[in-house]
């Protein structure tokens, strides 16, 4: 059994968590994400790019940990917009591709230049190694909190 002492050590640790991820992110919409592309949509374009494979909806919504209903909307936003392509698999008729349209996307990569100037920025700054370390972090961070999460969202 825990103790009060703890859970307020618990509770002031994660408010504190809670409090440096809400500033962050209010910098990141403010200021690296401002543009025409909304903040899930840039980040379903990030994702699109930087896979090595063609990607689903499906793996979309698994590798963003969000909802298909989310995903559909912004996916039908971006093709919308010309941002992305769906093709169906040849291999697998069940499977839809997702992919930038190169022609198309200025929008995407208009906003993906001022991010990577911005964190240049940083690392001259707080430095690679460190930067790095924050990353991880991050990056350990999302997988937990996907993980507990995943019920939440297998729902819709």
């Amino acid at each position: 059994m825990r103790s009060n002492e703890y859970d307020k050590e618990l509770n002031d640790i994660v408010g504190s968590v809670l409090n440096t991820w809400v500033r962050f992110e209010g910098v990141m919409r403010t200021t690296m994400m401002s543009g025409s592309l909304t903040h899930r949509e840039f980040a379903v374009c990030n994702m699109i790019e930087n896979s090595t494979e063609p990607v689903t909806a499906t793996e979309l919504c698994e590798k963003l940990a969000m909802h298909k209903s989310q995903m559909n909307r912004t996916l039908s936003e971006l093709e919308k917009m010309g941002i992305i392509t769906r093709e169906r698999s040849v291999e697998d008729k069940r499977k839809v591709y997702i992919r930038l349209n190169k022609d198309g996307a200025d929008a995407y990569y208009d906003m993906n230049g001022k991010a990577l100037a911005y964190t240049e920025a940083v690392v001259e700054n707080i430095g690679t190694d460190r930067l790095m370390r924050i990353k991880d972090a991050f990056s350990e961070v999302s997988d937990a909190l996907s993980v507990v999460t995943k019920p939440e969202r297998e729902k819709e």
